[in-house]
């Protein structure tokens, strides 16, 4: 997706714009970091954040590993 038109945006939330290379240098980065945190295929992992860029980063980082998003709602988390 990123390779086809890498500037077009894959994401808008208020005034911020994500290209599609944006995400997915992202969303790379981000399951790197799940990675190294032992996050693997068939792992839940659980995403409590507010509604936003962060949230579909973190889910598509997920996915890329395999993993299963599991949103809970960011109120609940720590409270």
């Amino acid at each position: 997706m990123a390779k086809e038109s890498p500037d077009r945006p894959v994401l808008i939330h208020r005034d911020h714009v994500v290209s599609r290379q944006e995400f997915d240098l992202k969303t790379n980065r981000l399951a790197r970091a799940f990675g190294d945190m032992g996050v693997g295929r068939g792992d839940m992992v659980t995403i409590a954040l507010k509604n936003g860029i962060g949230f579909y980063e973190a889910t598509a980082a997920a996915l890329k590993l395999g993993a299963i998003p599991n949103p809970v709602s960011w109120r609940s988390a720590g409270h």
